[in-house]
């Protein structure tokens, strides 16, 4: 998956690889982050953890 600037983004659950069931969610996410962030890369992966945080299910997202 692609965020801002072409920044590569991974997603793994710690308890074990899932499929993304909701996918639009974080292609809304995508699409409505706000790039004025100072570091894009923390603020993309902020955001991601904090949306999968909200459903108990704690995440692992690595930048590249």
């Amino acid at each position: 998956m692609y965020g801002p600037y072409g920044t590569t983004v991974s997603i793994r659950f710690l308890r074990g690889v899932e499929k993304l069931k909701n996918f639009s969610s974080i292609s809304f996410l995508l699409s409505t982050f706000d790039a004025n962030f100072l570091d894009v890369d923390e603020a993309l992966k902020g955001h991601l953890m904090g949306y999968y945080s909200k459903q108990n299910r704690l995440i692992d997202v690595s930048m590249s």
